[in-house]
């Protein structure tokens, strides 16, 4: 059955003037429109595609990918005002629309909002809301406890920060368990530190003891990959600038890169660190 929000493998059945049909293991077709379809494609190639509903409610597959899928959550741009609600940019053709009343707010042009797309139980097509608390039933047993989670800041508490898993976990992080005061709807990767017998999610910044270290250790490599082997950040950045960019303690980062050190994977310059290529 093709999933309409989620990105499903579908196989290539035949060419129309309008593009090439799609199918899946039950013969349920869909198209995918000339102006996606891949140089030298034939029947029989299989593709991962994103379905969802075009401007005229018919079932449309996409080779792009959209910025969230059913029943995840992201950060959106409000790119249009209308006399129903807000339409968002997800990376489609066709904007995702947040109607008023699953708003919290007012919205203009430009503001980021923090919704999760869900089908519209009323007209069967894809929306978004910022409901999230009414909209997020996610299965507890399935998160695990080491694994990295994307999350992003949903409210401020007098204990700390409430955030929300891209997949809608809902859990706290205590104030003492992040180096700076965060800001509203910023993306962090997060870890589970506890499950509370009450069903309550504790989240941290970092993994305990050894495993905290080795996780930074990657983090600062992986950053290093990215940017050409060098990073713009030692010893002497600020705790805002190394949280900013790689979301952990100038404690923890210094730790991390003495082990570097040692190990000989990076080298300081006059101003940053650099990856040592063998």
């Amino acid at each position: 059955m093709i999933g309409l929000g989620y990105k499903n493998d579908l196989v290539v059945s035949h060419h129309t003037p309008q593009g090439f049909y799609l199918s899946d293991e039950e013969g349920t077709e869909i198209l995918l429109p000339n102006k996606e379809v891949p140089e030298a494609c034939q029947p029989g190639d299989r593709l991962t595609v994103f379905c969802y509903l075009d401007h005229d409610e018919r079932p449309i597959a996409s080779l792009k990918a959209p910025y969230i899928e059913r029943d995840q959550l992201a950060v959106l741009t409000v790119s249009e005002c209308s006399s129903i609600g807000y339409f968002l940019d997800w990376g489609l053709e066709k904007q995702l629309l947040l109607p008023f009343r699953e708003s919290n707010k007012t919205h203009q042009v430009g503001d980021k909002v923090l919704v999760i797309c869900v089908i519209d139980e009323h007209s069967s097509r894809l929306m978004a809301s910022e409901r999230i608390e009414k909209k997020c039933k996610p299965d507890l047993n399935v998160f695990r406890q080491g694994t990295a989670y994307n999350a992003f800041v949903y409210r401020e508490t007098p204990m700390g920060y409430e955030l929300f898993t891209r997949e809608g976990l809902k859990g706290l992080l205590f104030r003492d368990r992040t180096a700076v005061d965060l800001k509203p709807l910023q993306e962090l990767i997060v870890f589970i530190d506890r499950k509370r017998p009450d069903g309550k999610i504790d989240f941290a910044l970092q993994l305990k003891g050894e495993d905290k270290f080795h996780q930074a250790k990657e983090r600062i490599l992986d950053q290093l990959v990215k940017h050409d082997g060098f990073t713009a950040l030692n010893d002497k950045s600020s705790s805002e600038m190394i949280f900013e960019q790689l979301q952990m303690s100038k404690k923890t980062f210094k730790a991390a890169i003495g082990i570097l050190l040692k190990e000989k994977r990076i080298v300081f310059e006059d101003n940053g660190i650099r990856l040592v290529v063998n």
